[in-house]
């Protein structure tokens, strides 16, 4: 959809999914993310850059805001669908939660999220300290992150 109304879209696999290799964590793929920023405000011109984050990938984005933003650099804009707030809380339970666990790989990304040494994602003090325009996406109806969280 954003292609067709002319918006060039990048969407690059995480670490371990698609065609990327190695495992997530959250430096990694705040690393990643940054590598991916440069990539293309290089080949953007005078364009405007904006980072759209989901899920798990809003911790990436804000994590990667604040990174820039320590360089002197501000993103032309963020979009946060489905954010969560760093703050680990108890998933929801789901009927239908067992299914998204069949899905190769999906335990790799998730795994970290449980092991507290390794991932923390600040998302409420990164959004304390972006100087970006932000613009939050949330379904009231998610199972996953509920809305609450995104009202936070």
């Amino acid at each position: 959809l954003l292609s067709a109304l002319g918006y060039h879209v990048v969407v690059p696999d995480y670490r371990g999914f698609g065609d990327s290799t190695g495992e997530p964590t959250e430096s990694g793929l705040t690393t990643d993310a940054l590598h991916v920023y440069n990539w293309v405000k290089a080949r953007s011109g005078d364009s405007l850059v904006v980072i759209w984050g989901h899920s798990l990938g809003t911790g990436v984005s804000c994590n990667t805001a604040v990174k820039l933003l320590e360089q002197g650099v501000v993103f032309d804009g963020v979009i946060l669908q489905g954010a969560f707030s760093g703050v680990l809380r108890p998933i929801p339970f789901n009927i239908f939660i067992w299914y998204y666990w069949t899905f190769p790989g999906i335990k790799n990304l998730f795994s970290f999220l449980t092991e507290e040494k390794k991932v923390v994602f600040p998302t409420e003090q990164n959004v304390k300290k972006m100087k970006s325009p932000i613009l939050f996406l949330h379904s009231e109806d998610d199972h996953l992150v509920p809305i609450q969280t995104a009202r936070e």
